[in-house]
């Protein structure tokens, strides 16, 4: 099961309205990511979200950003 401990943070690249974006290091292999951390508040927000995500992780193209997994901290929270 994927844990936040897996995964250490290098620096903050920024912040917007839907969360913020972390760059990150995955600790087993050394591999650098985006790690974007979404604050949920309504069901219909987290709909959208497991559907963008859901797409993400269907469409393989260079030009669309691979997507990895995703963590649920909490109740309204998506990693």
């Amino acid at each position: 099961m994927l844990k936040k401990s897996d995964y250490r943070v290098v620096r903050a690249l920024g912040h917007r309205s839907f969360g913020s974006a972390f760059l990150v290091t995955e600790i087993a292999s050394g591999k650098q990511l985006v790690w974007i951390r979404m604050t949920i508040v309504s069901k219909e927000n987290r709909k959208i979200t497991q559907s963008e995500a859901e797409i993400l992780r269907n469409n393989k193209s260079e030009f669309l950003i691979e997507y990895k997994n995703h963590l649920k901290m909490k109740v309204n929270s998506i990693f």
